[in-house]
C-alpha cells in the first residue's frame, strides 16, 4: 500500500525525479506520535522511528541508508550529500539546508510546522531541502540555498523549480511583536505575509519564501506552494505549536533516482 504522501505537480513534472512531504499517515508509531514519526528527537521508541524511516525509504524503493538528514538549528548551515556519505543522517553534521548531485539520495528535513521547501535544477540534476521556520526565514536560508546550488553546482536561479511544502498556516501563525518587527527591519514584510488582527500579528512564511525565492532570481511560474495548514489538520499533520512535544515529526525529501 503506498504513502499518502502530499507532492508538488511542479515537482512531479521532472524526469527521475523522487520528491514528497510526508504527512502523519502510515506508519507504526503509537500514542501522540501515531503513525509516521520521522523525528530522530522525539520521545518516541526509536525502533519505530527506524522502521518509519524504512517504510518511507521503500516506497521509493531504497533502503534507509539512502536518506540524508542532518541536525537542525533554525540557521542557514549548508550541508553537501556527496559519495562519502553512508548513512541515513549525515553524522554530527549541522545544518538547515542540504544540498546533493549523487543520484540514488535522497536529502531531507524534519518539520512540525516548520516549512520544507525542496528545490530541483533539472538542468544539472541537482537538488536542496531546506528548513525555514520563523528564524531560518529571517535568516533567509532558502535565498541561501539558491546561492549554495549555484557555488556547488553551477545552478541559475531562473531554472530552479521550488516546491514549499505544507506548514503552518497565516490564520494560524500568530507571533510576538517583537518577531514581527525583526521581519519588517530585515526582510521587509510586503500584503499578504502579514495579518494584523487587534493586538495580535499573523505571519505568512510561505508567501515571505515564496517572495524571497523570486529575489534570488526564481521565476513565479517555477515556485509551487502547499495551501495545507500542519496546525489545522490534525488528523494528517503533526504540529508542534499545537502538541508541543508530544508532537511528531514530517520530513520533505527530494532526490534523483539511481
Amino acid at each position: 500500500m503506498s504513502l499518502p504522501l502530499v507532492t508538488s505537480p511542479l515537482l512531479g513534472s521532472v524526469s527521475g525525479l523522487h520528491h514528497a512531504f510526508t504527512t502523519r499517515v502510515g506508519g507504526v508509531s503509537r500514542g501522540p506520535f501515531a503513525t509516521l514519526n520521522l523525528g530522530l528527537a522525539t520521545s518516541d521508541d526509536d525502533d519505530l522511528v527506524t522502521e518509519n524511516h524504512r517504510i518511507l525509504a521503500a516506497h521509493f524503493g531504497r533502503p534507509p541508508e539512502a536518506m540524508f538528514g542532518a541536525r537542525q538549528v533554525h540557521g542557514t548551515g549548508v550541508v553537501r550529500v556527496g559519495d562519502e556519505d553512508i548513512s541515513r543522517d549525515v553524522g554530527a553534521k549541522t545544518g538547515d539546508i542540504l544540498i546533493t548531485a549523487r543520484s540514488g539520495a535522497l536529502v531531507l528535513v524534519r518539520v512540525a510546522d516548520c516549512l520544507p521547501i525542496l528545490l530541483v535544477d533539472p538542468d544539472h540534476r541537482t537538488v536542496g531541502a531546506v528548513h525555514a521556520g520563523w528564524r531560518g526565514t529571517l535568516a533567509k536560508a532558502l535565498p541561501a540555498a539558491v546561492q549554495a546550488m549555484a557555488e556547488n553546482f553551477g545552478t541559475e536561479a531562473a531554472q530552479l523549480l521550488i516546491a514549499i511544502g505544507p506548514g503552518i498556516s497565516v490564520k494560524n501563525y500568530e507571533v510576538g511583536s517583537g518577531v514581527a518587527a525583526l521581519f519588517e527591519n530585515q526582510v521587509r514584510l510586503e500584503k499578504g505575509e502579514v495579518e494584523e488582527r487587534g493586538d495580535s500579528v499573523r505571519l505568512n512564511l510561505a508567501a515571505i519564501n515564496a517572495r524571497m525565492a523570486r529575489e534570488a532570481g526564481v521565476r513565479s511560474e517555477r515556485i509551487w506552494v502547499s495551501k495545507a495548514c500542519t496546525f489545522a489538520e490534525a488528523e494528517k499533520f503533526f504540529s508542534y505549536r499545537r502538541d508541543g512535544k508530544r508532537s511528531g515529526r514530517m520530513v520533505g525529501c527530494i532526490g534523483y533516482a539511481a
